[in-house]
């Protein structure tokens, strides 16, 4: 709780409050308090959710009466309200990244976080025509636009949740509501992975997961008869991922999350795993929302929020580590993870990024590096990734052997050139939204994906009782010289690198 009262001044400053500007509502200081942008980031008015949540929810009473002097949180709540309705308005949908890119993400979260907010305050009844109008514009424009340029689970359910809750909380007769419930449901199940795991960039990551979990914890069961049994079988995958020194997750994973999201743990249905999560956040093992940046503090507030005013108490517990119950090796193939726990250590060994090793013990972690080479006239760096890698399991030991390339690395910030592209050729890549999702696919595979390769690299990993031993070999051209191992998720994301 102490953790949200010194989060509400910081949540009340987002939001233009001058009900004379013609930003007035809006919540992305960037574009109206600093003026360095020229959109609004529709993601930063989810905050509405936070603010209807401390005003009208009992567990709050005591931070509103501290903070709403003047009446300044109600009238937060009503600027937030206003900016949210205004950027849903002309179209439907929000952007996030380019003016007027009609992002299928942000639109849904939005919509699910604005319709969270409007039940909350018990105005679902109260809205006027032109407010229904909008609602039904973002929810139909979800319905119509599902992502397709890149496999993100977490962005589908956002989606998913708030055409439910449109269809539960508005309107029960929209067809293209329910088309749209039903095709992003499809689209679901082909990222579903056994093992419990949901695809995001063609792979399993902890943090997003986490985030995925959230959304499914709120979707009626009636339209997703599948909720209960991928809800119980992530708990048991990302308990995998819980460590011995008390932390949650690392950069290990398709993206490289290091956002842990708390709704779905403050509601977990295992009294070990919640307490596990409580103390992780209560000791700083995982980063918390004071750790970052405003466009991930948005929807990490919210994720504890919700997941506070459907807690159980969340008094500081002391708990027994949750993984210290003797030796083992669990192998998740489709997943690319080998876990190996000997005594008081922890081995979490990521076949995807070359057999990188994270290690941890009660009292410390420690990981090794991807091998890494630079070309010594273009200064590029490439490292070892995109593994491919067979498993032999027999009754004395566990082999695995892994081959690889080295992998070119962007590390570059996106230029004036490309940022005046887009603001230019925007606009006409709409007038065909085929265009646009072939521009999207272009981005992500820029951005988001594996660079060209040279040379070869393999990795030869032994577990024998629950020791492990590894040799490498490798190769590359004369052209390159070798350097210090990569530390970090090689592609970047805009989720990675927080220090806990």
């Amino acid at each position: 709780m102490e953790s949200v009262n010194n989060s509400v001044k910081r949540i009340i400053n987002c939001v233009d409050k001058n009900i004379h500007s013609s930003t007035y509502g809006l919540s992305d200081r960037n574009y109206w308090s600093w003026r360095t942008k020229d959109f609004n980031n529709g993601a930063f008015q989810c905050l509405i959710f936070s603010i209807a949540c401390i005003n009208n929810n009992k567990t709050f009473n005591e931070i509103y009466k501290k903070y709403n002097q003047d009446g300044v949180l109600d009238k937060t709540y009503d600027a937030i309200k206003h900016g949210s309705f205004k950027e849903l308005e002309k179209s439907g949908s929000s952007q996030e990244a380019f003016p007027n890119e009609n992002s299928f993400c942000v639109t849904g979260t939005l919509l699910f976080d604005l319709l969270s907010a409007l039940e909350i305050s018990n105005e679902i009844k109260d809205l006027n025509s032109n407010e229904l109008l909008i609602l039904k514009k973002a929810a139909e424009f979800v319905s119509n636009n599902i992502e397709t340029h890149a496999k993100i689970a977490n962005h589908l359910l956002a989606g998913l949740a708030s055409l439910i809750k449109y269809t539960n909380e508005i309107d029960s007769s929209n067809l293209i509501v329910h088309n749209g419930i039903k095709n992003i449901s499809s689209n679901l199940k082909k990222l579903w992975h056994d093992e419990g795991w949901l695809e995001e960039y063609g792979g399993a990551d902890i943090g997003y997961l986490t985030l995925s979990l959230q959304y499914l914890i709120e979707i009626d069961n009636k339209y997703f008869p599948e909720k209960e049994y991928w809800i119980k079988s992530i708990y048991n995958f990302l308990t995998n991922f819980f460590h011995l020194d008390g932390s949650i997750g690392n950069f290990y994973g398709s993206r490289g999350s290091s956002i842990i999201y708390p709704s779905g743990f403050l509601q977990s249905i295992d009294k070990e795993v919640y307490e596990f999560f409580i103390k992780a956040y209560n000791t700083r093992k995982i980063p918390v929302h004071y750790d970052l940046d405003d466009s991930n503090f948005v929807p990490v507030i919210n994720s504890l929020i919700r997941g506070i005013i459907n807690s159980k108490d969340l008094d500081k517990v002391e708990i027994n580590p949750l993984l210290n119950k003797g030796n083992s090796v669990k192998i998740l193939q489709d997943a690319g993870f080998v876990i190996v726990i000997k005594e008081n250590k922890q081995t979490i060994i990521d076949l995807n990024k070359a057999g990188m090793e994270f290690s941890y013990s009660c009292e410390s972690k420690t990981n090794t590096k991807l091998k890494a080479i630079r070309n010594l006239k273009t200064k590029k760096i490439y490292c070892t990734l995109g593994s491919g890698f067979k498993i032999l399991d027999d009754d004395q030991k566990i082999t695995i052997n892994i081959s690889s390339q080295f992998y070119e690395i962007n590390t570059k910030p996106l230029r004036s050139i490309e940022l005046i592209a887009s603001r230019l050729l925007i606009p006409f890549f709409k007038i065909s939204p085929f265009i646009l999702k072939i521009v999207k696919k272009i981005a992500v595979s820029k951005y988001f994906s594996l660079g060209r390769s040279v040379g070869e690299y393999s990795k030869n990993i032994v577990i024998k009782d629950f020791e492990i031993k590894s040799k490498e070999k490798f190769s590359f051209p004369a052209e390159f010289e070798e350097i210090e191992g990569y530390n970090h998720h090689p592609i970047k994301m805009a989720s990675q690198n927080y220090l806990t």
